[in-house]
């Protein structure tokens, strides 16, 4: 087992600690604040803090992770070994960062806590992100970073057991439209063809036509071909079903509307579903 000694704790800290250690490392571990039971403890252990044991691992901390409520951050990115860094510690520490306050601060994506300007849906854009404007936003950096955590602790610590990873890919689908002309009702049929002679769409006035008459499938309707995408690479999809009420940005077809019922039920037989 891992010992992990802080004199403080928080929250956050607890959260960030198994995200670390148990879920990615495997890792078994305990946090303690007593400094005598951690200076006992015979097996592999970690000092995290802003003071320095002799002869320890010891990883600098930043107050992040003990703060409360949502602050503005002096996050002082820089790189080491090629990687981008945040939360830059000085002194004697075998990491030149707190990992675990950075970690914290991209998995929590706490940057959307803070003020920012709303793009037209009202949401964070990822360009605002110092992901985005340092050019990490495509690399998985928690796990990288974790990596390197990892080597040095097997370098101090070679009996220690990290559990071994396997990937596994889950394809999961979001469906908030099932069908784009099919089961919309009078209404709807009525205002899209609307909509579409008067946006000059006729193509669209023709498509809706022929899938209407029964001439040609639902351009949304591809259920089918997902089924078999499922089957040749035998993987287990999960659906997510869009139920709410019709809004301006939420155009899905009623759940009272019994071939939508049909429609996740007959996908219910196959794969998980959720709503």
């Amino acid at each position: 087992m891992l010992l992990i000694y802080s004199p403080e704790s928080s929250n956050r800290l607890e959260y960030i600690f198994e995200l670390i250690f148990r879920d990615i490392l495997g890792v078994d571990m305990q946090i303690t604040a007593s400094r005598e039971s951690y200076l006992d403890y015979n097996g592999p252990r970690i000092c995290y803090g802003k003071i320095t044991l002799r002869e320890e691992v010891n990883i600098k901390c930043v107050d992040f992770l003990f703060e409360k409520g949502v602050n503005s951050q002096n996050l002082e990115y820089f790189e080491w070994e090629g990687l981008p860094c945040i939360f830059k510690t000085y002194g004697d520490s075998v990491l030149p960062f707190d990992l675990f306050a950075a970690s914290f601060y991209l998995v929590s994506r706490y940057e959307e806590y803070l003020p920012f300007t709303n793009d037209q849906f009202g949401r964070f854009s990822a360009n605002q992100s110092i992901a985005w404007q340092r050019g990490f936003l495509e690399k998985p950096l928690i796990n990288i970073w974790t990596e390197k955590l990892k080597e040095i602790l097997m370098h101090y610590f070679p009996a220690l057991n990290f559990k071994k990873r396997h990937y596994k890919f889950i394809p999961t689908y979001d469906i908030d439209s099932a069908y784009a002309y099919r089961h919309k009702g009078v209404i709807r049929t009525l205002g899209g063809y609307y909509k579409s002679l008067k946006d000059k769409d006729y193509e669209g006035v023709k498509s809706r036509t022929r899938v209407l008459l029964n001439r040609e499938k639902d351009p949304f309707d591809t259920f089918e071909l997902l089924k078999k995408y499922q089957e040749q690479y035998k993987s287990k999809a999960k659906y997510f079903f869009l139920v709410g009420d019709y809004d301006e940005f939420d155009k899905n077809i009623s759940i009272d509307v019994q071939n939508f019922q049909k429609l996740i039920k007959s996908i219910s037989d196959y794969a998980e579903v959720g709503i």
